[in-house]
């Protein structure tokens, strides 16, 4: 696959920043964890290959139909409650 040689900046750590601000704050937590450890590791900061690998893997377990959160708590609802009813008014009037 050719490379565009001004997609390079998308390996910036402060490109990559603006990047997170896009995602969920769970999946941010996640990618400073996965950078953390790398730079302990004596690595340099991942670039945006890495970054969107990570973010593919995340997206792919956050979507599981089987046992991601949203399956398992999607379709639950407290039993007991039902859902509020909105009131409406009607007023008659005679013209």
């Amino acid at each position: 696959m050719p490379h565009v040689q001004g997609l390079k900046v998308l390996d910036d750590c402060e490109e990559n920043q603006r990047l997170l601000q896009k995602l969920p704050d769970w999946a941010t937590t996640r990618w400073n964890c996965y950078v953390t450890k790398e730079l302990d590791a004596g690595n340099p900061y991942p670039g945006f290959k890495k970054f969107s690998d990570f973010v593919a893997e995340e997206a792919r377990i956050a979507c599981n139909p089987i046992s991601s959160l949203h399956a398992l708590k999607g379709g639950d609802e407290t039993p007991g409650k039902e859902k509020k009813r909105l009131k409406v008014n009607i007023l008659a009037t005679s013209v």
